[in-house]
């Protein structure tokens, strides 16, 4: 395996609809809470090393066979937790949908 340190990503993932872990990699886990409609709480195996100013990049899964696209947004709410939400373009309404983050070492 390759040491914490090494790694390019602190965390990162799929989650699904549900708010469950579907795969993780890089340095640390995570786990998800999903505490509201299209809200998912992200939370670190370990705290990140830039403290809350660290680099988050976040997509939703969109069908495009459906025709309505949807985006997925963060908040750094920690050095442990960032917030990630879903929202369906057409409307701007937040719907729960599978997402992938990525968050740097």
């Amino acid at each position: 395996s390759i040491a914490a340190s090494a790694q390019t990503f602190h965390c990162a993932g799929l989650v699904s609809t549900a708010g469950s872990v579907v795969k993780s990699k890089g340095a640390y886990s995570f786990t998800v809470n999903k505490s509201a409609t299209g809200v998912y709480d992200i939370t670190f195996g370990a705290a990140h090393p830039d403290g809350s100013n660290y680099v988050v990049t976040t997509d939703a899964y969109s069908d495009s066979s459906w025709g309505n696209y949807v985006d997925s947004h963060f908040q750094r709410t920690s050095s442990t937790v960032v917030r990630i939400t879903t929202r369906a373009t057409n409307t701007g309404a937040k719907t729960d949908n599978e997402f992938t983050f990525c968050v740097l070492a």
